[in-house]
């Protein structure tokens, strides 16, 4: 006999694994700037090549495909109302350019959970012995995101 509790969090589990697919998570978060549009904040830039056709040959595999952007962010610096400002004008300039798209998170929830984020100040860390040490003499040589 089950407990309520015990029964509680099987209830969540099955919830969750539903909402992950049965293949598990195909979510693909992508930031905005600099991966999908030319970063010309507070405008948006032209869209950045090869975006659009990669992101519809994900969505045909079956991957969610949300953009994720620091526009969206609530920051003492920005006038009020300017987040849901950018995020209105980033789902009228993807509809527009054809981006396809699931939908656009605006972090309240924090950090969207997804099977791969594409970012292009992203560093891959793949759990191995020496991947730290790789990673951080790559920031300490003073490399830019997308050197070479």
């Amino acid at each position: 006999m089950s407990l309520p509790m015990e029964e509680s969090a099987q209830d969540r589990a099955r919830e969750e694994i539903a909402r992950l697919g049965k293949e598990g998570n195909q979510t693909i978060v992508v930031d905005f700037d600099k991966t999908i549009a030319e970063d010309l904040y507070p405008s948006i830039g032209r869209p950045m090549p090869g975006a659009k056709r990669a992101l519809q040959r994900l969505r045909d595999a079956g991957y969610k495909v949300v953009i994720y952007s620091c526009r969206l962010t609530e920051d003492p610096g920005k006038p009020s109302g300017e987040p849901q400002r950018q995020k209105a004008l980033m789902e009228e300039w993807l509809g527009k350019n054809g981006i396809p798209f699931d939908s656009v998170d605006d972090g309240r929830e924090g950090k969207p959970h997804a099977a791969h984020f594409v970012d292009d100040k992203a560093l891959h860390y793949g759990g191995q012995e020496g991947d730290w040490d790789a990673i951080c003499n790559y920031i300490l040589s003073g490399a830019k995101p997308h050197a070479g």
